[in-house]
């Protein structure tokens, strides 16, 4: 699976990246990533879950949350630079 071999939440925890219009729009496209494209992480959950294929959906779960919160979520939402909003 992408998000297995992908930036693990520790590794994007400790990472500093210089806030500019082309690493905003990585870091979301990243996130829409997961969420939108065939072959992301949300999709292949959805597609065990229509196989009916609870086992590799308990597996697949484990670590995937850990990986889109902290290393797709986390990285982009600390990319906003309105403190109002980066605090919601």
């Amino acid at each position: 699976a992408a998000f297995v071999t992908g930036v693990q939440p520790a590794a994007a925890k400790k990472e500093k990246v210089e806030i500019t219009p082309e690493t905003v729009k990585v870091a979301f496209d990243a996130v829409r990533y997961e969420l939108e494209d065939v072959a992301g992480g949300v999709q292949l959950i959805e597609g065990k879950i229509n196989e009916e294929d609870y086992e590799a959906v308990m597996d697949l779960t484990k670590n995937y949350d850990g990986y889109m919160r902290k290393a797709r979520v986390g990285r982009a939402r600390k990319l906003l630079t309105d403190k109002k909003l980066k605090d919601d």
